[in-house]
């Protein structure tokens, strides 16, 4: 839940000050993730988060400090995969003098329309008193990033990396300036086709394009096909955009994957970022 170590492939790290998410992927790693280390029917947490509400239907929690177990371990996750902040978590990326990259909240969507207001900007606030680091941000919702840029509310800094998850050409992403926005194509689950995307380039306003397959139960059902990935590095070349192939595109694309960082993720630039009324 803290600074960890990360087997994800594009980041350095990952930190999770709010975990949980109530979209209902039905191929989310993290949910998978979160039923192994939650309590189990036998275990009881020996107290409740701080904090307990309703945010649009969905049961939010707060906990100022780790919850621990009767058994006498902490757990990460104790309401499951609700969505749940974790405060005591704030100061970690301070913790770190040595610049990482970091996979903010990749055990949920900080970015969910159920997430306060007050979580998002408590989560910036952290960020921006470690700014030695790159955080970088995924979700399925990529209004929020607009309704918060909008209102002055995003921050504006070459080290905050927006990011929007999509599976297939049909679905919305967030742009303004390819040195700070991106897209994570995963599961790719549909063909990005001339038929798909017309004359269009969906990659031309964002400076990084990742892929990946699906993974976990079921996924040999859903692989995609190497021409579809085909078609996204063709389109992503053309665009000048960087290609960043998970680890689960060996069987399909073969074992010489691209795996590619902006240029500026590398760099951790200090120039300011200007980003335009989104609408």
């Amino acid at each position: 839940m803290s600074f960890n170590s990360s087997k994800i492939e594009w980041t350095d790290f990952t930190w999770n000050p709010i975990s949980g998410c109530a979209h209902g992927c039905p191929y989310c790693y993290a949910r998978r993730i979160t039923q192994r280390f939650a309590p189990s029917i036998d275990e009881k947490p020996i107290e409740q988060p701080t904090r307990a509400f309703d945010s649009k239907g969905v049961m939010c929690y707060e906990t100022e400090h780790a919850i621990m177990l009767q058994s006498g371990r902490p757990t990460p996750y104790p309401k499951g995969f609700s969505p749940t902040f974790h405060k005591y978590l704030l100061d970690e990326p301070s913790k770190s003098i040595t610049p990482r990259r970091v996979f903010v909240c990749s055990m949920g969507d900080l970015f969910g329309d159920w997430v306060p207001d007050e979580w998002i900007e408590q989560v910036f606030a952290a960020c921006q008193k470690a700014p030695q680091h790159t955080y970088m941000f995924l979700t399925k919702y990529p209004q929020r990033y607009c309704d918060l840029a909008d209102s002055g509310r995003l921050p504006l800094a070459p080290n905050f990396w927006y990011g929007t998850t999509i599976t297939g050409p049909g679905m919305p992403f967030f742009f303004w300036d390819k040195a700070t926005t991106f897209v994570s194509v995963e599961p790719l689950l549909e063909p990005f086709s001339a038929d798909a995307t017309g004359d269009e380039n969906p990659f031309e306003r964002v400076g990084w394009v990742i892929i990946g397959a699906m993974t976990g139960p079921r996924s040999k059902h859903h692989q995609p096909k190497r021409e579809w990935v085909e078609a996204i590095v063709r389109k992503a070349r053309e665009a000048g955009t960087a290609i960043f192939m998970k680890d689960s595109l060996k069987p399909i694309w073969g074992e010489e994957l691209i795996q590619e960082l902006p240029e500026g993720m590398q760099d951790f630039p200090k120039a300011k970022v200007t980003i335009p009324h989104c609408k």
